[in-house]
């Protein structure tokens, strides 16, 4: 079943719900699609300033530990390194209160340990290391490397030697003879200390991963027990553009908003050149976006259901007059009503009802009309008999009863004996009165499925169904009755008024299959009747008396 043949109100509930149901849809797409784009804006903006502010807090430590070790050097302690246990103290005491320093010890000129903490490496020479061949040179910070002498003594829990910073710095007397090289190790732990005072309150929202990488693109520092690497795009995009936010495909991962920013140095400390970057899953950047617009289709499709109640309400509304104006017109299509009644409602409620009504007053009109037209087309207008018109419909209609039930029609053709005498001495007027009467005994003498019409003038029609093998008998019989009938005196204005009648009889589709034919027949067999003296019938066929 359609749409369009569903009823009022289910049509007004889909309909409700359809517009608000789409509307939701389109809703939660557009601002999904208006807050996503925000959405990495804020974030990506938010990513560019951590990224930015981790690599300006690297750069603030490390320039820190340098000063630190730069104010060492000035100590008289280690300008003049007499007392080796006084310059032991102050390397101990230096590591327990910045345990930064990982370690650090002071180098005579040719490279070898005079002190460090912990007593750490002492007598050992390490002039071969850079932190010794450029420490000598002047203030020096070396990239993160691994410290296999000092491995041993700082296990780490994945087995692999630790990685540092090396920090050296020159040591003058006060003759400006070197005294010795001031080297340290920072532990790259610091930068684990970093990332979390950066990230702590951000985890709490989202998952942030960092990565630092060298100046050559080398990894420094990532996830925890994660192998991912920055995509090479993106590495050459930060280094140009220093600082900033992108959306990239990570390898062997989804992809993902991430901001970077490059280091920048501070102060006296040069910087390394290292990149930051932090990273957010789209999935888990547009969580936000999600809840968004899942929260509008909820509301969406509750609003649809509510609006579907509402339609059904509406539309029944609507739909209570006209089902009252189609139950009133079906009790008039019964019968049980002559009229649709006044039903009340809107303007146009009001406007259909009045007019249905005019309606059905012009249609009955009309079928009035019709009617009465229809009686004056197929009757006779003196008798009330029907007329040749007539006769055509009754045979349209029984014609094929008789042919299925393997019956006959018997035509009986009569014409009235002495009725132009009446006509011309009581005059026309009392003719008609007579034609009228004969009109009467005629519809009286036949049954109800039968047949009695005037075909004009003085002469009438009655046909008689009959069972085909008696038809005779039965055609005879009626006729007998009818002749009987118009025997008898007809009381015309005070007048006695005697005449007869002559009958012919023919049978179809006994005598020919053609009605007309028939007819013609039964008309031959009248005037027999005539010939023959009238007052009579006689049956087409029958012989002639002696």
């Amino acid at each position: 079943m359609g749409f369009r043949t569903k009823s009022l109100r289910l049509q007004f509930s889909l309909v409700f719900a359809a517009l608000i149901a789409s509307f939701a849809v389109v809703m939660s797409v557009v601002v999904g699609q208006l807050a996503a784009s925000r959405v990495e804006d804020a974030l990506g903006f938010e990513l560019s300033e951590l990224a930015f502010h981790m690599g300006d807090k690297f750069d603030r430590g490390m320039s820190a530990r340098m000063a630190e070790l730069s104010v060492l050097t000035e100590l008289e302690t280690l300008r003049t390194p007499q007392d080796i246990p006084a310059l032991q103290r102050l390397l101990d005491h230096l590591h327990t209160v910045l345990p930064v320093f990982t370690w650090v010890g002071f180098l005579d000129p040719e490279g070898k340990v005079l002190a460090a903490s912990d007593g750490l490496l002492v007598g050992t020479n390490i002039a071969h290391r850079p932190v010794y061949t450029e420490g000598r040179r002047g203030a020096f910070m070396g990239d993160v490397h691994e410290a296999v002498l000092l491995a041993p003594y700082f296990p780490t829990a994945s087995g692999e030697p630790p990685r540092f910073v090396d920090l050296g710095f020159p040591v003058y007397r006060t003759d400006g003879i070197l005294a010795g090289v001031l080297a340290s190790h920072l532990s790259f732990d610091w930068a684990r200390e970093i990332e979390r005072s950066l990230i702590t309150n951000l985890q709490d929202r989202r998952r942030v991963d960092l990565f630092i990488l060298g100046a050559d693109g080398s990894p420094r520092l990532g996830p925890v027990g994660s192998p991912e690497t920055v995509p090479a795009p993106l590495i050459a995009t930060a280094r140009q553009n220093l600082n900033g936010w992108a959306v990239t495909s990570w390898p062997k991962g989804e992809p993902a908003l991430v901001g970077y920013g490059v280091e920048r140095g501070h102060a006296a400390y040069p910087g390394m050149g290292w990149l930051f970057f932090a990273r957010v899953p789209l999935t888990e950047a547009y969580a936000p976006v999600r809840a968004l617009q899942g929260a509008i289709l909820l509301v969406g499709f509750g609003l649809a259901l509510a609006f579907a109640l509402l339609g059904g309400v509406i539309s029944r509304r609507i739909a209570q007059p006209l089902e009252a104006i189609a139950d009133a017109a079906d009790r008039l299509r019964a019968g049980l009503a002559d009229q649709l009644p006044r039903v009340t409602g809107s303007s146009e409620i009001l406007r259909l009802s009045a007019s249905l009504r005019r309606l059905v007053e012009a249609l009955t009109h009309s079928e009035s009309r019709a009617g009465v037209l229809a009686e004056q087309a197929t009757h006779d207008p003196l008798t009330g008999l029907p007329n040749r018109a007539g006769v055509s419909a009754y045979l349209t209609r029984i014609q094929p009863t008789v042919l299925a039930q393997g019956s006959a029609l018997a035509c009986l053709c009569l014409d009235l004996d002495g009725f132009k005498a009446v006509n011309d001495t009581l005059g026309h007027a009392a003719g008609d009165l007579l034609l009228q009467k004969v009109a009467q005994r005629l519809d009286l003498g036949v049954r109800a499925e039968d047949l009695a019409a005037r075909l004009g003038g003085d002469e009438f029609l009655v046909l008689i169904q009959s069972p085909r093998q008696g038809w005779r008998d039965e055609a005879q019989g009626v006729a007998h009755r009818l002749l009987v009938a118009l025997q008898e005196p007809f009381d015309i204005d005070g007048h006695t008024v005697q005449i007869g009648c002559s009958i012919g009889i023919a049978a179809w589709p006994v005598q020919s299959q053609e009605y007309l034919v028939v007819q013609e027949l039964a008309d031959d067999a009248l005037y027999e009747a005539k010939h023959r003296g009238k007052h009579r019938a006689v049956v087409h066929g029958d012989p002639v008396p002696a």
